[in-house]
């Protein structure tokens, strides 16, 4: 019991010691430009975390599997990724040596 009550007062002396500080609340002010540039990088975040949501969910459905070997809900899934217009294609080329 001795030992814990000079622990308790070691501590308490320690802690009476020590500066005791407030930090004042500081006002922020920046320009147009740095207000641009913040808003800007956070929505280059945000637009990073939905590609990677975009890229996690396009693996999800091609990883290790093929397109047969799917049920019909994940077909559908993935030909939607594929679809982005929604009219059935893909892309398209043009080849001018081709078409001449």
């Amino acid at each position: 019991m001795e030992m814990e009550n000079q622990v308790q007062a070691k501590i308490e002396e320690q802690v009476d010691t020590q500066p005791q500080v407030q930090e004042e609340p500081k006002m922020v002010s920046m320009t147009q430009e740095q207000l641009d540039k913040m808003i800007a990088d956070r929505l280059a975040r945000q637009e990073r975390k939905l590609n990677e949501a975009f890229d996690k969910k396009l693996n999800e459905l091609t990883e290790a599997k093929k397109f047969n070997d799917m049920d019909e809900k994940k077909k559908a899934e993935y030909n939607s990724l594929l679809d982005i217009s929604g009219s059935g294609i893909m892309g398209h080329i043009e080849i001018p040596k081709i078409n001449t």
